[in-house]
């Protein structure tokens, strides 16, 4: 009578324990379905770095799907081909094929580089190359594993095909610059302006920037901080008294005290950009302290790009400042705006308001904007972004 007892009692323990164990496997497997859900290249035979890759990808916002054409386990828009003739190292060349309303290439790039390298990936070559198969431009990185048995040629390109039906919004913010001497102007305007969520660059030395800027927190509208940078003394110097100077050699406390006057003489405000400018701006050193300034007072900063040469929007990128360059001025004009708008993912226009010429051009230029479909918001809006931080 005890064995029988000891026998119902040890199988109804087993049947207890293997219930358990049906129930912990379970769960397990359903984790590991979600992982695999989620990066379903980690259960591939590949290299880390190419792990890492298909990472990157995932934290870049490139959408995932079934790819039976190229790879299993891999991005339909990231092609894949290995070539099996090469050895010591081995090549394989993928193709990231980004969205242009989400992603620069330049971020893409930098992303890549510092994530690979974490991975003890080697850079060998970056380049940008033009007129590659259907592409008219994109960058092109070759990294190495650690022993050197894998080369990985990354090219970065825009495919807007691939994200038709993602049904993308499309930004774009307008700043109105060099005001603080005519307040009327702004008064006479303001429900076009703030309809618009039009953003107000203020020169901290004009008269009225204090009275304008409390009008613009009033009325819930954006301001930033515009200030002058030094220019070739061929674009009137007379006028560039008052400019930030490159002085030999460079003071970083120059610079910030310059800055630091024209900012407290406004107050509170979310970013920065410049006027004049096209020598300061090609100086990197230069243009390297006003980067850390918005950086310190946590400011976005937008490149008026006075010069092709400018430098700020690099270093605003390298820097983690949110940032974008601008057509800006003289460069404002219909068919110049198609191009733009064709290069740049988050584009600013930058116009002066100072007379019943700008209202009309500032108009014109809204009606176009409405005509390419595009949504004004405020500078911060436009930039925000929730990608992978470059460190």
């Amino acid at each position: 009578m005890l064995l029988l007892v000891f026998l119902l009692i040890t199988l109804v323990s087993f049947g207890c324990d293997a219930g358990n164990i049906s129930q912990s496997s379970a769960d397990s497997l359903k984790q590991t379905s979600k992982e695999r859900t989620i990066q379903p290249w980690h259960s591939a035979k590949i290299d880390t770095v190419e792990k890492v890759i298909y990472d990157i990808a995932h934290e870049l916002k490139i959408p995932y799907g079934t790819n039976t054409k190229f790879s299993p386990n891999v991005y339909p828009n990231v092609i894949r081909y290995e070539d099996k003739s090469t050895n010591n190292p081995r090549q394989i060349f993928l193709r990231f094929m980004l969205n242009r309303e989400i992603l620069d290439l330049n971020y893409a790039n930098m992303i890549l580089k510092q994530e690979i390298e974490k991975a003890n990936g080697k850079l060998i070559e970056g380049i940008v190359f033009a007129n590659w198969k259907e592409y008219l431009v994109g960058h092109k990185l070759t990294f190495r594993n650690q022993d050197e048995s894998l080369e990985y040629v990354i090219r970065l390109v825009y495919d807007r095909q691939l994200y038709s039906d993602a049904q993308q919004s499309q930004e774009i913010s307008v700043i109105l610059t060099e005001l603080g001497d005519n307040n009327q102007i702004i008064i006479d305007n303001l429900d076009f302006i703030k309809s618009k969520n039009i953003t107000l660059a203020l020169d901290g030395e004009g008269s009225f920037c204090n009275d304008i800027n409390n009008l613009a927190i009033t009325n819930n509208i954006e301001t930033m901080l515009t200030i002058p940078l030094e220019a070739y003394p061929s674009h009137n110097s007379y006028n560039q008294l008052n400019a930030i100077k490159v002085q030999s050699p460079i003071e970083e406390e120059h610079i910030v005290s310059e800055i630091s006057y024209l900012h407290d003489n406004i107050g509170s405000i979310k970013g920065l950009t410049h006027y004049w400018g096209d020598f300061a701006s090609s100086e990197e050193e230069f243009m390297q302290h006003i980067i850390d300034y918005c950086k310190q007072k946590n400011l976005y900063y937008i490149d008026a790009r006075t010069t092709s040469k400018s430098k700020g929007f690099n270093l605003a990128l390298r820097s983690q400042v949110l940032s974008s360059w601008a057509l800006s001025y003289s460069q404002v004009s219909f068919e110049n705006m198609t191009n733009y708008l064709n290069k740049n993912n988050n584009p600013v226009i930058i116009l002066p308001f100072n007379s019943s010429a700008d209202i009309e051009k500032l108009k014109k230029i809204i009606s176009f904007i409405d005509r390419k479909n595009y949504r004004i918001v405020y500078v911060s809006d436009l930039l925000n972004t929730d990608l992978p931080i470059i460190e």
